[in-house]
């Protein structure tokens, strides 16, 4: 990873961790209701989306409807 680091294959980026647990509230409020999204796929969807993440990844079956609900990723798989 450091090597991919150095020569440019991959950035580092830190969204701001206010911006995003407020971002996470807004996604609690809009689908916690109808998805039962738990705080860390909302926190984990809501860092992707700051970071302008066009694929999201993940091996949760719950994480994957929340971020295809969001309708902010090219590709969710």
């Amino acid at each position: 990873m450091n090597q991919d680091l150095a020569a440019g294959i991959l950035k580092y980026q830190e969204p701001d961790q206010v911006e995003a647990l407020r971002l996470a509230e807004d996604l609690s409020d809009a689908y916690t209701e109808s998805l039962g999204s738990a705080a860390v796929d909302l926190w984990h969807v809501a860092q992707a989306v700051l970071l302008e993440a066009e694929v999201f990844w993940t091996f949760d079956a719950d994480q994957r409807k929340l971020a295809r609900s969001i309708k902010k990723f090219r590709v969710v798989l």
